[in-house]
């Protein structure tokens, strides 16, 4: 069960991560560069800890 607890999580995270990349790059220039960072910041540590089973 826990196993498929983490399988669960690791392929949410993996959404999480392709959703927003999909959204900032369909924004294009409507987000801030500044904006832009943080997200991409926040998705590089998602998938850090995502990896590193």
């Amino acid at each position: 069960k826990k196993k498929r607890e983490q399988i669960e999580h690791k392929n949410l995270a993996d959404t999480m991560v392709y959703t927003t990349e999909k959204m900032i790059s369909d924004a294009g220039d409507k987000i801030s560069e500044d904006d832009k960072k943080v997200l991409q910041d926040k998705i590089e540590a998602l998938k850090k800890v995502k990896d590193s089973d």
